[in-house]
């Protein structure tokens, strides 16, 4: 079966029995799996691993899906038989492609395991046609270091491509050490009378989250959720506020330019021209936050952009001794953007890091991580305290004398404008660290 989200299943609640209801073994992957995925089979009864074979193939067959079963030669008749016996049509049966196992195998006929190459020669013609896919493999250990660099490599595959997939093991050829190591490359574990979740998954060699890394990583996405809703809120806002406000201030500047050539009073005259720019100036800001999309977009080097902030910044800097370094892990990463935005938002970024320093360094680091460009600006000023740290980013909060609380949350919607996001952390009395993140352009 192609799922269309790999999720972890919550709970024991989530287990399901295969125990017989009508004398039959049932594997129902659509009540007993979250969303489908990698199936560790340890089996002791083959007439129950028939019956679950049978149960597996026929709900593939009914959902359309691309069923690849991959057994021995005596198995794959009996499968034959039970699926004459549940009168399943030759036409149905063309959904199902039967293999025998040694062929299968034959790459890597020292483990008992297929290479990934012989798993794609069988899956990806049925993936160019957008077709639904899931296998069935009877699997015989041998070199097990081996056979565990095939599944950690079957599992990549299998989550790249969305596929349910059932290594079936014989429980009585394999050690209690084998499985363990087995249960960490398979997303679930399966008896003959029952399936859970395997809590010593570890997708591509990374640990799968424990039940509080699990709770932050949704309290997170709620938070990327509220800050969203937060951002379009303010740009419909500030859409609103410019329009009321620029019209009158448009009229009270041309009336003061008269009443300042009859005036006499420059010290009073300052005070009120000094506000009249700030208050344009925060229209103008908000003008940027209420339309934060560019039609001037190319392709630039990410790289290139943060060099000429330095260079704009470096004087401010060494003023204050501070010192602005860049680290570049690659020579080039080009994204598309309008490049005075996403100058606007390192400049800010950084002005502010600048402005709450006193010496020390700044420090921008720039990475890549799958299709996205990773940067970060790290200082060494005070850091946020904690009680303000949920506040960072929300219309009109700042803890600048002067500020308008618009600069960083102008910064939010641009980034977000271009598909990418930022985040903050932040240590009091060590400093604080943006990590900025935008969509690479396919090269």
């Amino acid at each position: 079966m192609v799922v269309t989200k790999r999720r972890i299943m919550k709970g024991l609640d989530k287990m399901v029995s295969l125990k017989d209801k009508t004398e039959e073994s049932q594997l129902n992957t659509q009540n007993g799996l979250s969303d489908g995925g990698h199936i560790l089979y340890i089996y002791e009864d083959v007439t129950k691993y028939i019956k679950n074979a049978i149960n597996y193939i026929v709900e593939g067959i009914e959902n359309n899906d691309q069923v690849i079963f991959v057994d021995s030669d005596e198995k794959i008749e009996m499968v034959l038989g039970g699926l004459r016996e549940k009168e399943v049509s030759k036409a149905a049966l063309t959904y199902l492609t039967l293999v025998n196992a040694d062929d299968f195998y034959h790459t890597y006929s020292d483990t008992g395991a297929p290479d990934l190459e012989v798993l794609e020669v069988f899956t990806e013609p049925h993936l160019k046609k957008s077709r639904s896919i899931r296998t069935w493999g009877h699997v015989t250990p041998k070199d097990i270091e081996k056979l565990l660099d095939y599944e950690y490599d079957s599992d990549a595959y299998i989550n790249k491509y969305q596929i349910y997939s059932v290594c079936a093991y014989d429980g009585k050829n394999i050690s209690a050490s084998f499985m363990m190591k087995m249960l960490s490359v398979h997303e679930y574990l399966m008896t003959d009378e029952s399936i859970v979740p395997s809590n010593l998954y570890q997708k591509q060699t990374s640990s799968s989250p424990s039940i509080v890394e699990q709770i932050n990583l949704e309290k997170k996405e709620a938070n990327i959720r509220l800050r969203s809703e937060q951002l379009t809120f303010a740009g419909q806002f500030a859409a609103g506020i410019c329009h009321e406000i620029r019209n009158p201030l448009t009229t009270i500047k041309g009336f003061f330019q008269l009443m300042k050539e009859e005036s006499t009073n420059d010290k009073f005259n300052q005070v009120i021209e000094q506000e009249l720019e700030r208050i344009q100036q925060i229209t103008s800001e908000l003008l940027l936050l209420a339309k934060p999309n560019s039609e001037q977009r190319d392709k630039h080097n990410l790289i290139d952009i943060i060099q000429d902030v330095k260079i704009l910044l470096d004087s401010q800097a060494v003023m204050k001794s501070i010192q602005i370094k860049t680290i570049f892990e690659y020579d080039s990463l080009i994204i598309d953007c309008d490049d005075t935005k996403v100058k606007q938002v390192i400049i800010n970024i950084v002005k502010n890091a600048i402005e709450v320093m006193e010496n020390g360094d700044i420090t921008i680091r720039l990475t890549k991580k799958n299709n996205f460009a990773v940067m970060s600006i790290k200082d060494q000023g005070p850091g946020i305290a904690k009680e303000v740290m949920n506040k960072i980013g929300q219309p009109f909060f700042t803890t600048k004398k002067d500020g308008t609380g618009l600069g960083l949350i102008i910064s939010f919607n641009i980034i977000k404008s271009h598909g990418g996001n930022i985040s903050i952390q932040s240590e009091e009395g060590i400093g604080t660290t943006f990590n900025i993140v935008l969509p690479l352009m396919e090269s």
